[in-house]
């Protein structure tokens, strides 16, 4: 009796462990689902998170997740905003730095004196390419994404064309 009721016990015990599993697995769907929703998300895409598509036990993780993503849209455009006020800023200085170093009479300098000058023109340039290469990196985040289509080019076929016409 001991055995067969042990057995029975083992039974029930495997089938309860059963319907426990599969609804603990049911369960955590939702959370899969929104888990994968965003992971799918690319590296710049900072929309919030649709309410409608979000689980209801899951709401409030969406709405911090929307919150942190709104900081640091608010972040990235403020970064944004001062390196192309930074590089617009540098240009003018440099650029007068430039002129004046120009306009010096190389010349009339001593030997020492004349690799200063060149080692001042050198660092101006630098200076220059630099500030010119943030102003590009400034001018290209700004760019509106949603204007380009995102279509892939055969630069071998476009190099090709090009060679061709010219």
């Amino acid at each position: 009796v001991a055995g067969t009721v042990a057995l029975y016990f083992l039974i029930a015990s495997c089938f309860m462990a059963g319907a426990v599993l599969l609804s603990v697995k049911g369960g955590l769907v939702p959370l899969e689902t929104f888990a994968t929703q965003v992971r799918s998300r690319g590296e710049d895409n900072l929309d919030p998170i649709e309410d409608g598509a979000t689980p209801k036990e899951l709401r409030g993780v969406a709405t911090a997740l929307n919150g942190l993503m709104a900081r640091l849209r608010q972040t990235i455009a403020r970064e944004r905003e001062f390196v192309s006020n930074a590089a617009h800023e540098l240009r003018t200085p440099l650029t007068a730095i430039r002129a004046q170093a120009e306009a010096t009479d190389i010349d009339s300098l001593p030997a020492d004196g004349r690799r200063s000058f060149e080692q001042i023109l050198a660092a101006t340039e630098r200076a220059g390419r630099l500030v010119q290469q943030l102003l590009h990196l400034s001018r290209s985040q700004s760019l509106d994404k949603d204007r380009f289509t995102g279509t892939k080019t055969d630069i071998p076929d476009l190099l090709q064309q090009v060679m061709g016409e010219l």
